[in-house]
């Protein structure tokens, strides 16, 4: 029974320790935000992580205020930044819709083409399983290995199995059907 009343005194001094950063380092946090590219809401949402990431997982000495704070400061510039690249990676999927609409005219035999190759791509992946044709449309809308295997709730591993099992299978129904590749 001692070392769980150990465990919640810590959990209860590290709480303390983050509220006193909050209220006394806040904007300093926020200015470390900044730095790493968050700005307004996403500020405030980064300092915010930071301190609860701070709660959940500091694992130095409650004693020794400069290395709590480095570790505070590092956990929120980790946050600002994860914020950052999700932002991009949402921008980059948002461009690649837009580039994938068809302008209006244009050449109706290039129209008529990409219909073609639409088409076949259609049957070829309807072939997949359905674990590989998931993967691959995540991976085609631009997320990455990570976040596919956390939506699927299977490991990256898994994810970068998959994907190369489903590559190689299309490629031999490609080869098999005897369409131009």
């Amino acid at each position: 029974m001692p070392e769980r009343h150990d465990h919640q005194n810590r959990d209860v001094e590290v709480r303390r320790l983050a509220e006193h950063f909050a209220e006394t380092a806040y904007g300093r946090l926020g200015s470390i935000a900044s730095g790493h590219g968050a700005r307004g809401e996403a500020r405030d949402e980064a300092v915010q992580q930071g301190l609860l990431a701070f709660i959940r997982f500091y694992p130095g000495d409650t004693a020794d205020r400069a290395g709590a704070y480095s570790y505070l400061a590092r956990a929120v510039q980790t946050a600002a930044l994860k914020d950052l690249r999700a932002d991009r990676r949402h921008a980059r999927r948002c461009a690649a819709a837009r580039d994938r609409q068809e302008p209006a005219g244009g050449d109706p035999l290039d129209a008529a083409i990409a219909a073609d190759d639409v088409a076949r791509a259609r049957r070829l992946l309807a072939e997949l399983p359905i674990e590989d044709r998931t993967v691959l449309f995540l991976g085609a809308m631009g997320f990455s290995p990570e976040e596919i295997a956390t939506r699927l709730s299977i490991s990256k591993r898994r994810v970068r199995k998959v994907v190369t099992r489903a590559n190689r299978r299309l490629r031999e129904l490609d080869e098999n059907s005897g369409a131009p590749s």
